[in-house]
């Protein structure tokens, strides 16, 4: 065991400082910087990230509502491009824990609009399978991912993958997921 393996665990990315000089400067810049936005922002991340993870359809509908209006233009708001980069900006935290983002991805008889697949330090992490719809519903969306099969290019991929559709209703400006898992490629 290293002297660093000692003081950080990057399976439970926690860090141990064993000097108190050190520990009292950790602190004053964590205070600090838990106003700056570029935190706060990935700290919503972690919580977008997060809701994918746990299945919390309801949650990641609203997160990606918050980010949608915060990030994208209102001239570009309107259209699934726009909803694919702010999935994007929203799941920047996943480059943690997944290879960067894979858009139009081919797979089965397609392309799914958005991939991620997990780093090999995370191989418990399940891949994510994104399709967007734009003032359609998010049940057209999941049923694209299964119609179209796209989770056998995961063929190879023996875990967890989440189908997730989420959908943006142009009239009453609403973000909606729907979340599925099955596995290694099985529809």
């Amino acid at each position: 065991m290293t002297a660093f393996t000692r003081i950080y665990n990057s399976e439970s990315r926690e860090a141990y400082i064993p000097n108190k000089e050190i520990q009292e400067v950790f602190y004053k810049a964590v205070r600090q910087s838990q106003n700056d936005r570029l935190m706060q922002f990935m700290r919503q991340s972690e919580k977008l990230l997060h809701s994918v993870l746990e299945k919390d359809a309801g949650r990641v509908g609203e997160l990606v509502g918050s980010v949608h209006n915060e990030f994208i233009s209102s001239i570009e708001y309107n259209d699934e491009n726009s909803l694919s980069c702010t999935i994007t900006i929203a799941m920047l935290s996943a480059f943690g824990y997944y290879h960067r983002p894979i858009r139009e991805f081919p797979a089965g008889k397609g392309f799914a609009d958005i991939v991620y697949l997990p780093l090999p330090q995370y191989p418990n992490y399940p891949a994510v399978v994104v399709e967007l719809k734009w003032n359609k519903s998010v049940k057209a969306a999941v049923s694209q991912i299964k119609e179209r099969r796209y989770p056998e290019a995961l063929v190879g991929y023996a875990g967890e993958i989440l189908l997730v559709g989420i959908a943006y209703d142009k009239r009453t400006k609403e973000h909606v997921c729907e979340i599925e898992s099955v596995r290694g490629g099985a529809v």
